[in-house]
Order: C-alpha cells, then sequence, then structure tokens
C-alpha cells in the first residue's frame, strides 16, 4: 500500500507522489473508486460537496456512508485555492480503533475555528463509491496510518 501512487496538491499543482511520502498537513486528490491514502478530512469533491465510502475494509460493511465537506472549506475546489489552507492544522486524539466516532477542530488561517466531526472523515483504507458525478474529494492528511 505505501508505495501506491497518488495526488498531492501543493504549490498550487497536482502531481504523483508515492502513499509512503504522504505526510500530516498535505492535501490529497482522490480519484472516483480509489482507496484512501491516509485518515483525511473532506475538505470538497465535484458531488455537491459529498461523497460515499465503502469501509468493507475495516469492518466488513458493504453499505456505503455519506460524509459531507465542512461549509468553510467547499471553495478549496483548485489546487491554486488550495495553497490558502498553507498552515492550517487539526487538532484531535492519537488513531484509535473507534471506526464511528471522530471529534477534532480543524484551524484554518484568517477563518473561524471548525469543529470537525465522524462527518467529514475518511478514515485510510476505505474507499470512494463509484459515481458517474463524483470526480474528486479533496482531503487534509491528519493522520498517516497505512
Amino acid at each position: 500500500m505505501n508505495n501506491k501512487p497518488c495526488l498531492l496538491v501543493e504549490g498550487g499543482k497536482e502531481k504523483q507522489i508515492a502513499t509512503s511520502k504522504v505526510y500530516a498537513g498535505d492535501i490529497i486528490k482522490v480519484k472516483d473508486g480509489e482507496t484512501f491514502p491516509a485518515d483525511l478530512v473532506l475538505l470538497s469533491s465535484s458531488s455537491k460537496n459529498m461523497c460515499y465510502i465503502e469501509t468493507a475494509n475495516l469492518d466488513g460493511e458493504s453499505n456505503y456512508k455519506q460524509r459531507r465537506a465542512l461549509t468553510e472549506t467547499t471553495k478549496f475546489v483548485t489546487p491554486e485555492m488550495c495553497e490558502k489552507l498553507h498552515g492550517s492544522r487539526i487538532t484531535c486524539g492519537g488513531p484509535d480503533n473507534r471506526l464511528y466516532e471522530f471529534e477534532g477542530t480543524f484551524h484554518i488561517p484568517s477563518a473561524l475555528t471548525n469543529d470537525l466531526t465522524l462527518q467529514a472523515s475518511l478514515t485510510g483504507d476505505t474507499k470512494t463509491e463509484s459515481s458517474e458525478d463524483l470526480k474528486f474529494p479533496l482531503g487534509y492528511v491528519f493522520f498517516f496510518t497505512i
């Protein structure tokens, strides 16, 4: 898993890197049907700022779960716009085995602090649902667990 390619959004551009080079604070663009290379906060998506994830790799459930981007981050849809997130940080507890709970705070420079819940989280090793509407979700890495 650590050498699979993924898209890093950095310097106003997208570039392909190995998942072993992904770190907390990176912004990752995931293609439809791909597995998330790390634990992410959903910033935006091409499908009404939400996406559906499959968690079968973690809990055996094949039904899809909806995740929704934070209202404050839905405008970050291009690599150029994502540059404004430089200096952001997430405060939350460490990795644990609670799949259905998550709380944290997303600190964005020159913006309000945003509370995070499970609804905005994309857990590593889950994947997006294949959908014609979903061209990408953008996520902010907060833990690298894979």
